[in-house]
């Protein structure tokens, strides 16, 4: 995706009189002029400035730009500025800044107008079936950009300022996605998710409600759950049927009439079949009642499947590998999307298969050339409380299932693994025990009490909660039960962030390579509660009937 280097300036109300509107300096009482003084940090007035003024409702074309460039003494104006919403920017090399004049007076609060250091901002925006891009507007300012085959974007140099960004379809006034931005003095605002529109409930013609049991008879829930992905299973008499392709114009609806993120991850029209993640903002414990509702029937809508604002970083997630199918890069090379906003993907090698699991799809490891890696940054495994969980299936005691290293090979400094094998050299205990492995002297273990059965599908949750600046307390779970660990994980260095995450590849100090299925590789940079991990378990497992659908 290209950089972008944008001119963007300020500007104030200018007075033909020598006297202004109480409370509203720069402003004449019945020319609507424009002026203002620019100076920088230090309060010297910024000499060559440019400055711009355009509606708000501006889209990058140049008809309705006002331009001008400060003089000598940092000043400019415009001597008439015609009623409406104005959007106002400064921009010199490296500072500027961006303002929203008041919708009345079109006035400021100052007659001078301090820059800042510029910033940027990047995002994604879930593009629409049959689309490889998409453009990206933001109003107020003469850009147009274009995202790349993924959906993101990037601009840069732009002053700090509140932006109002939007994503539409090319040659149309199609919106797709949008949202208001905030930049800040030399920062890059990251993350930042553009998402379709919101439409009425009345513009869709299906509907049911989905109902939530968490009491003694369903899920038995024994604490309210905040941001958690639920896991809604559709098949058959459940599935949407009629539905745009893809499942498009599915939307979910809280109790209270607020739309609800969620992630399509499977959808099969022929088989009426689905898998669809929606994010409850609480799960009540103890409730046999609450309940939201999915809708469908509009096939003008475009989809409101985004992956990102399910599994959102503000909610702790750092990773989530759904393992369940592949998609394309830019190069046509096979890839595992990250569904967080973090962009974590990885790199699929070898011979691709794909088994069943509890969750529909899962990736089977050959115990040879299969194998899953990717950058992975933001992630802490050393000296932060983290939740690490998976579903294995594997026929290969001592198999080595995930590793963070500098090569897949490599043994060293920083590094991580999880493996079948008791406290030893991986090599001399290869067994059925799973063990989370750190770098030291001797190396650092922490090792669930409970083996796994050969052949069966398990899901296996590793959580580590610091009690320091540099130790921590791990605890396994099997199946969403906690197990009794032995080893506790202490005084391990700091993640090295260019280390790689690899699943089913490396076999450091003997280890074998690992055989078998996975599914659902996810990270979070927080120790979850023991009730999250259980409900998580069931709901993915599909085994207790707490879901129910009228």
């Amino acid at each position: 995706m290209r950089l972008l280097r944008l001119c963007v300036l300020m500007l104030a109300f200018f007075s033909c009189a020598k006297h202004d509107v109480a409370g509203k300096p720069g402003v004449d009482e019945t020319s609507n002029g424009l002026a203002a003084v620019v100076v920088d940090s230090a309060n010297v007035p910024v000499v060559g400035a440019r400055v711009n003024v355009r509606p708000c409702v501006f889209a990058g074309d140049s008809v309705s730009t006002r331009s001008a460039v400060t003089d000598a003494d940092g000043k400019f104006k415009f001597d008439t500025l015609p009623t409406g919403n104005w959007c106002l920017q400064v921009q010199t090399q490296n500072q500027g800044s961006f303002i929203t004049l008041d919708s009345v007076t079109r006035g400021l609060a100052s007659d001078s107008l301090h820059l800042a250091p510029l910033g940027a901002m990047q995002g994604s925006v879930p593009l629409p079936p049959g689309l490889m891009r998409v453009e990206i507007q933001v109003l107020g300012l003469a850009i147009v950009v274009w995202t790349n085959a993924n959906g993101y974007f990037q601009l840069d140099s732009l002053p700090p300022g509140t932006y109002s960004i939007r994503a539409v379809i090319p040659g149309t006034d199609s919106v797709v996605g949008a949202s208001d931005v905030a930049v800040l003095t030399g920062e890059t605002t990251s993350q930042i998710v553009l998402l379709p529109p919101l439409q009425s409930t009345d513009a869709f013609s299906h509907s049911f409600s989905v109902i939530f049991n968490t009491s003694a008879t369903g899920a038995a829930l024994t604490e309210n759950l905040y941001h958690v992905p639920v896991l809604l299973r559709l098949d058959s008499t459940e599935f949407p049927r009629g539905a745009s392709f893809g499942g498009a114009d599915l939307r979910a609806y809280s109790a209270q009439g607020f739309e609800l993120p969620l992630e399509i991850q499977a959808w099969d029209s022929v088989s009426r079949s689905a898998r669809v993640w929606v994010r409850l903002d609480t799960l009540n414990a103890n409730d046999s009642i609450q309940n939201i509702t999915l809708r469908w029937g509009n096939h003008l809508a475009v989809s409101h499947s985004f992956p990102a604002s399910v599994f959102d970083t503000t909610d702790g997630w750092d990773l989530v590998w759904h393992l369940s199918n592949a998609t394309l890069d830019s190069s046509f090379r096979p890839r595992i999307p990250d569904a967080t906003a973090w962009k974590n993907d990885a790199k699929l090698q070898g011979m691709t298969l794909w088994v069943l699991s509890p969750l529909g799809q899962s990736l089977y490891f050959d115990g040879n050339l299969t194998s899953v890696s990717g950058a992975a940054a933001n992630v802490e495994l050393g000296r932060r409380s983290f939740t690490l969980e998976f579903w294995m299936q594997t026929d290969v005691k001592g198999a080595m299932i995930f590793n963070r290293a500098h090569s897949d090979e490599a043994w060293n400094h920083h590094h991580r693994m999880i493996l079948l094998g008791k406290p030893a050299f991986p090599a001399a205990t290869l067994d059925w025990y799973p063990s989370f492995v750190g770098w030291g002297s001797p190396n650092i273990y922490a090792t669930c009490s409970t083996a796994v059965d050969s052949s069966a599908w398990v899901h296996m949750t590793l959580r580590r909660t610091m009690q320091g600046a540099d130790s921590g307390l791990s605890q396994w779970f099997l199946n969403g039960m906690p197990m009794a660990t032995t080893g506790t994980i202490s005084e391990l260095e700091l993640d090295d962030p260019i280390d790689s995450l690899f699943l089913g590849k490396g076999a450091p100090e003997g280890g074998r390579k690992f055989r078998g299925s996975l599914a659902e590789f996810r990270i979070s940079r927080m120790a979850r509660s023991d009730a999250w991990i259980h409900l998580n378990y069931l709901n993915q497992a599909g085994l207790t009937p707490w879901i129910h659908y009228r």
